[in-house]
């Protein structure tokens, strides 16, 4: 288990997040590799949460975004991404980050959140359900990696 604490993101972690978001495009994680314009101008620093373990070191983080800009749909948020690096898999930090997105929804006022998910990515859709994600759809064979096909799942918990 790696000793961390989740905290908002500021300008001082930029480098950091993208390099963590750089290393973790693989064929099981991201339909694509991610975009070149700069991380905070696609996820904002009040909406994205950091990991970080002593010394001041960024191991992963969650982005969340309303759905939508609809006034009707204002009531959904959606967990744009959850990312921990390669070295701190399994040791609990996706399962912190999580549950603060979900209290951050809360704070939000969001009645539900939601998200896609790889279907080859195993070890995202077990810590999805083991915090009450449930699947809502998927879109069989969405992607595709050479001659491989992969379903993107949709997943939705409701708060």
């Amino acid at each position: 288990m790696i000793e961390c604490h989740i905290e908002q993101a500021c300008s001082d972690y930029a480098a950091a997040l993208i390099a963590l978001e750089q290393g973790h495009w693989g064929e099981d994680t991201r339909p694509a590799p991610p975009p070149d314009t700069p991380f905070f101008e696609r996820n904002p620093p009040e909406n994205t949460l950091v990991a970080i373990a002593e010394p001041a070191r960024v191991i992963g983080y969650a982005v969340l975004k309303q759905r939508t800009p609809f006034a009707s749909n204002a009531h959904v948020l959606c967990l744009r991404s959850l990312v921990v690096h390669r070295e701190a898999r399994g040791q609990g930090v996706g399962s912190r980050l999580l549950l603060a997105a979900i209290d951050e929804a809360y704070t939000w006022g969001a009645e539900r959140l939601v998200l896609t998910v790889l279907g080859s990515n195993e070890p995202a859709l077990r810590l999805y359900r083991k915090y009450g994600f449930v699947v809502e759809g998927r879109l069989v064979q969405e992607f595709r990696f050479g001659t491989r096909y992969v379903d993107d799942i949709f997943m939705a918990l409701r708060l």
